[in-house]
């Protein structure tokens, strides 16, 4: 079996019987279980739970799934451990309020498997083009095996984000802001995302993605649930995105992480994939809503004097209503550039206010925001270029 096979198989909710009998055959069709996990073994669920959200909003991993490939886990005698590291604090008080609320307490109890409690990091040595050392929680370090566990969704920065981008969870906390300002670029950024699955890639065994109900518009937080009623499992990482992006009526060679995966020789040429299941081409969703992102690297090939204004033509970025924001000060506070300040109107409440002449466009305060009053601004040459593209 090539390692780019894509189970895609319909599932048609998150009913955990019917979720049970997918993930199932999604084994059966990448080899069965026992080809990846014996007795004995520690077994980490790296689960999508980049905040406090309901399962129903569409932006975490759905318990049903975690409790179904973690019920498969613990039959094989191996022990299971569910984790991640939020976009923000990596810490017991923080992640035990994700637990509750992303519902994976529950799925983990009636799995008999076990919520990551473990809040160390270690630093790792890596072989990549972006890094050659890389902090990663430790619970993913002690694992023998990893199973990647994504959500089906858009992405304000990098267009999508599936099974490659949610390994940017193994990075602890607040250091990913440290790695979005050391990669503000849009390929430097897919490329140092490519370099962390590949640190793990020796034990990362298999990748699923929740598409049962996705993301569609202003993602990965803000944007609308989309119901796919599908499950995508591959053991690669790069194959999984491959089918994935394709359901969402996207070419692979318009989503930046997948041409610099070609590029470096972890998919195909043409992107070339195996499927067993469902077809694909009665997958695809014509209407699915998409954010088509362009590379922000036109500093090498743009005058420094033409490129204020070439930003404020061409470049979509993050705008925060000051009559709207709460004042909670969580965009303040874990913005990678600092681009951020708390200003008080003539009422005497506090807002957050960007400088752009410090922002980075990583869209991290959009993606944080729990009352959803940051807007990602379109500017009119964007849209043009995007018109041309279609």
């Amino acid at each position: 079996m090539d390692k780019n096979t894509v189970s895609l198989r319909l599932c048609k909710d998150y009913e955990i019987s019917n979720v049970k009998n997918t993930i199932d055959k999604c084994f059966l069709d990448l080899g069965g279980i026992q080809k990846y996990i014996k007795p004995n073994m520690i077994v980490v669920i790296k689960a999508n739970l980049v905040e406090k959200y309901s399962p129903e909003k569409a932006v975490t991993t759905h318990p049903s799934i975690v409790q179904a490939i973690a019920t498969k886990i613990k039959n094989v005698g191996a022990k299971c451990i569910v984790a991640d590291s939020p976009a923000a604090f990596f810490n017991e008080k923080h992640l035990n309020k994700i637990y509750e609320v992303t519902k994976m307490s529950h799925a983990c109890s009636q799995a008999e498997a076990e919520l990551n409690k473990n809040f160390d990091s270690v630093s790792i040595k890596v072989d990549g083009e972006k890094t050659k050392s890389l902090d990663i929680i430790d619970v993913i370090d002690k694992a023998d095996v990893v199973i990647n566990v994504a959500k089906f969704k858009t992405h304000s920065l990098t267009g999508y984000t599936g099974a490659v981008k949610n390994l940017f969870g193994i990075v602890p906390g607040l250091i990913k802001a440290q790695m979005h300002n050391l990669y503000p670029e849009l390929k430097d950024f897919c490329n140092f995302l490519i370099d962390v699955e590949r640190s793990i890639s020796d034990k990362l065994v298999l990748n699923f993605i929740d598409a049962v109900v996705g993301m569609e518009g202003a993602g990965p937080t803000s944007g609308t649930p989309r119901i796919v009623n599908r499950i995508i499992a591959s053991q690669s990482a790069y194959a999984a995105d491959t089918v994935a992006v394709q359901i969402m009526n996207l070419k692979p060679d318009e989503y930046p992480l997948l041409v610099e995966a070609k590029r470096r020789k972890l998919i195909g040429e043409n992107f070339e994939v195996e499927i067993v299941g469902e077809s694909l081409e009665k997958s695809i969703i014509t209407d699915y809503k998409n954010i088509r992102v362009q590379s922000n690297g036109y500093a090498n090939v743009i005058p420094k004097w033409a490129q204020k204004p070439f930003r404020n033509f061409f470049q979509r970025r993050p705008i925060i209503d000051p009559k709207k924001c709460k004042g909670c000060r969580k965009c303040f506070e874990h913005c990678p550039a600092k681009a951020i300040t708390m200003e008080y109107d003539k009422n005497g409440c506090e807002y957050a206010k960007i400088d752009y002449k410090k922002c980075i466009n990583c869209f991290c305060c959009q993606e944080l925001c729990p009352f959803h009053v940051v807007t990602i601004k379109t500017p009119l040459g964007y849209k043009i270029l995007q018109r041309k593209q279609l």
